[in-house]
C-alpha cells in the first residue's frame, strides 16, 4: 500500500463489525460463515492454501491453538453453544506460501471476540497483504466490502469498515483508535459513533443522523466522488455505506480526506497529536 506521504508500506486488509450482541450463536453462524466464504473466495483467486492453524482461547478448557482438525474445529464449534465456556477468542487461521520470502508465509484469519458484548465486540476478517498482488488485494477488498451489510444484519452490528493499513499491533483496534491510543473507548462508543474513516464504512442510522441524514449525507458526498448507498431495510433501516470508488490499492490521499470531512461531526473527539511522518497509520494530520 501507499501511505499520506506517498511511501510504500506493508499492510493488512481487514473488514470489522461491532456489535452487542449477547447470543453466543450469532457469533457462531457468523464466523463458520466467513471462514467457508474467506476459504473459497481465496480457492478462487488461486493461491495455494493451506488451512494450518485452529486458534482459540477458551478458558482453560481447551488449550489455544493447533494443527487444524475436523474434531478440534467442531468441539470449538460447539463451544458457542456451551454457556460455561469462557469464549474470548475464536480464530481460523490460514497460511500460504510467500512469493517472495519463501520461508515468511502470507496469513489470512477470522476471529470472533466474545467476552463481554456491553463493551462492544468483534468479528473480523485479517488478511496479511505482503505476498498478495495488487489485484488480489482488489478482489478481496471488494468482497469484504459486498459482506457489509449481510454479515452486520447477522450479527447485529451497529458499525462496520474495510481497512487497508498498517499492522497496528491489537487487530481489533482500529487504526483510528490506535493512533489516538482510544483503548475501548472506540468500541463502546460504537453505536453513536463511527470508529474512525476507511474506503468503506457502514453508518447506522444514529451515525446518519448525526450527519445530518441521508439526504445531507448524499449532497455532501456525490460531490465529493464519494459512493453513498443508503439502506433501506432490516435493522440496520435508515444507516448507510460510505465508500470510496477507486480500488483499495490505489485511492488516494484526497479521497481519504474526503471521508474524514464526511464523518467527522460524528467521529469521537479526540485530543489531536502532533503527526510523524514515517510508521503512522494511514491517518490524515489534525
Amino acid at each position: 500500500m501507499v501511505d499520506v506521504d506517498g511511501n510504500r508500506r506493508v499492510a493488512t486488509l481487514q473488514v470489522h463489525w461491532t456489535t452487542y450482541a449477547k447470543e453466543r450463536l450469532v457469533y457462531r453462524d457468523a464466523w463458520l460463515h466467513l471462514t467457508e466464504r474467506m476459504e473459497s473466495l481465496v480457492g478462487e483467486l488461486g493461491i495455494p492454501l493451506a488451512r494450518t492453524e485452529l486458534v482459540w482461547q477458551m478458558g482453560k478448557r481447551l488449550p489455544a491453538g493447533g494443527r487444524w482438525s475436523q474434531t478440534r474445529f467442531d468441539k470449538l464449534v460447539a463451544g458457542f453453544e456451551d454457556e460455561n465456556q469462557d469464549l474470548r477468542l475464536v480464530a481460523t487461521a490460514w497460511t500460504w506460501p510467500g512469493r517472495v520470502e519463501p520461508e515468511e508465509p502470507a496469513q489470512m484469519s477470522v476471529d470472533a471476540r466474545l467476552k463481554n458484548p456491553d463493551d462492544g465486540e468483534e468479528v473480523y476478517v485479517e488478511v496479511r497483504t505482503k505476498h498478495l498482488t495488487p489485484e488480489e488485494e482488489d478482489r478481496i477488498a471488494e468482497e469484504f466490502a459486498s459482506l457489509l451489510v449481510p454479515v452486520a444484519e447477522s450479527v447485529e452490528a451497529v458499525w462496520g469498515a474495510v481497512i487497508h493499513d498498517l499492522v497496528t499491533g491489537f487487530a481489533a483496534n482500529t487504526p483510528f483508535e490506535s493512533w489516538y491510543a482510544l483503548g475501548w473507548d472506540g468500541r463502546r462508543a460504537a453505536k453513536t459513533h463511527p470508529r474512525g474513516y476507511y474506503w468503506a464504512n457502514l453508518l447506522n442510522a444514529t451515525h446518519v443522523e448525526r450527519l445530518g441524514g441521508l439526504e445531507s449525507l448524499v449532497e455532501r458526498g456525490s460531490p465529493q466522488g464519494l459512493l453513498v448507498q443508503p439502506i433501506n431495510e432490516g435493522r440496520l433501516e435508515g444507516g448507510a455505506v460510505v465508500r470510496i470508488p477507486s480500488p483499495v490499492t490505489r485511492f488516494t490521499t484526497d479521497e481519504l480526506r474526503a471521508v474524514k470531512d464526511l464523518l467527522a461531526p460524528a467521529l469521537l473527539p479526540v485530543t489531536p497529536r502532533r503527526y510523524r511522518r514515517r510508521g503512522t497509520p494511514r491517518i490524515l494530520p489534525d
